[in-house]
């Protein structure tokens, strides 16, 4: 039974922990509300929080620190509550309010008790470790049991890590458990999926071991703070990247433009470029989108440094060595050519992830044919045919950081509008007090 409706009224429900639903968070929060903040994954920050910083002998504009910056904002706030591992399920909607179940998968390790000391992961006698942190900036920062490769749970009496733990953190026998909560209004923010590199089997990811994700790369320069070859540890000097892997391909269903490839590709590769002048980089193209204002300026700059190959890779090939061979078509001359690479990177692009679809059927939520959350307005794109329900960030379409931000802003706006509680935009650059929003909107 859904609880009394003036103490629904100041609760709001936030579904997804990435860049925009934190942005939804915070704001809901500053305004005086309630919030329930649900993340499937074992920490916050979505994607964002495992892009590296592109700056080269400037600033490239990449945002990725507004997430840190972000991150930040959102410790501080005591009106959010955080739940991770979790997923809902389930919702039911009485005069405009909501009851949404959530179910909560084990994690083994007590958020509450650990403090990330690290030694159940020293002792574990897993290659590579059972008992491990989702990444080095993971929030909360506490360790997680994989149940697929404990020995515990393969039968074995192994007890190392609950042995050592100093403040009895370790929990094996924690259960999956559901429960409920209410909601005046929900902000939709569950992001996107990267393509899975695999589906385009010419280019053998997960077969040769120097083709590499951008995401691989990313998190590659983000945790470990320099680039290496996956095949002997060296550091690659002939790198290449190849555009819209999953996007613009009607074989695979997905024919628009992811919208950032293009952007963190370029930007990539002059950061590399800077952190030694005598690589050599090049991007194989078919055009290059200029779908940001500086865009135009920032490519004339990337090809002094950059061999920009307008060209349609084909199959790839290894040699004994490792390196990897593209063989391509050059469109300008009309012929059939091949160069060879210590690393090749896949520019993957953003799809609309199973989280999308399970949570359009437990609302009800409209989708487009692309798989997005589909818009009731083309003007306020945060609104949806459900007066109460409201989404944000790429789950709504491809979209980069500051877009994100963007529209977390306008989803949390427009739930207290809903509400009438006299809150003032703060998407107007003249309102803006906050020197962190003074940084969005030089982003933008």
């Amino acid at each position: 039974m859904i609880e009394d409706k003036e103490k629904i009224s100041k609760k709001v429900l936030v579904i997804g922990g990435g860049i925009a639903g934190m942005t939804s968070a915070i704001e809901l929060a500053r305004a005086g509300l309630e919030v329930n903040l649900v993340e499937k994954e074992h920490s916050l920050g979505g994607f964002g929080i495992r892009y590296c910083c592109k700056a080269s002998v400037s600033c490239n504009k990449c945002s990725a620190c507004l997430v840190n910056l972000k991150m930040n904002e959102f410790e501080i706030e005591d009106k959010i509550n955080v739940l991770t591992d979790c997923e809902v399920f389930e919702s039911s909607e009485i005069d405009g309010k909501f009851k949404v179940k959530i179910k909560k998968s084990p994690r083994y390790v007590s958020i509450e008790k650990c403090i990330a000391c690290g030694k159940c992961k020293e002792v574990c006698p897993v290659k590579g470790s059972a008992i491990k942190l989702p990444h080095p900036q993971a929030y909360p920062k506490t360790y997680f049991i994989d149940k697929t490769l404990c020995l515990r749970f393969k039968g074995e009496d192994c007890k190392l890590c609950k042995s050592v733990c100093p403040t009895g953190a370790v929990a094996y026998g924690e259960k999956e458990k559901d429960f409920a909560v209410d909601a005046c209004s929900v902000v939709v923010a569950c992001g996107f999926s990267p393509f899975d590199a695999r589906e385009r089997s010419q280019y053998r990811y997960g077969v040769f071991q120097n083709v590499i994700t951008a995401l691989d790369l990313e998190e590659q320069l983000r945790f470990n703070g320099e680039l290496r070859k996956p095949s002997d540890n060296l550091v690659p000097q002939r790198i290449a990247f190849i555009q819209c892997v999953g996007s613009r391909d009607i074989k695979l269903g997905n024919d628009y433009c992811s919208q950032v490839c293009c952007l963190y590709a370029l930007r990539m590769a002059r950061l590399l470029k800077n952190e030694d002048k005598d690589r050599t980089i090049t991007i194989f193209f078919m055009d290059l989108q200029n779908i940001a204002k500086e865009a135009g300026s920032f490519y004339e700059a990337c090809s002094k440094e950059i061999n920009l190959m307008r060209a349609m890779p084909g199959n790839l090939e290894e040699n004994e060595n490792k390196a990897v061979v593209i063989n391509y078509e050059d469109i300008e001359e009309g012929k059939n050519k091949s160069a060879e690479f210590d690393l090749v990177v896949l520019s993957i692009g953003i799809k609309a992830g199973e989280n999308i679809d399970k949570v359009s059927k437990v609302f009800g939520l409209k989708r487009e044919d692309n798989g997005f959350f589909k818009s009731c307005d083309p003007y306020d794109l945060t609104l949806t045919e459900k007066q109460n329900i409201f989404i944000a960030g790429a789950c709504q379409g491809p979209k980069d950081i500051p877009s994100s931000i963007a529209q977390g802003l306008a989803a949390a706006e427009n739930v207290v509008k809903n509400l009438d509680s006299g809150y003032k935009s703060r998407l107007n650059p003249k309102e803006v007090k906050n020197p962190k929003f003074e940084i969005l909107n030089k982003f933008k």
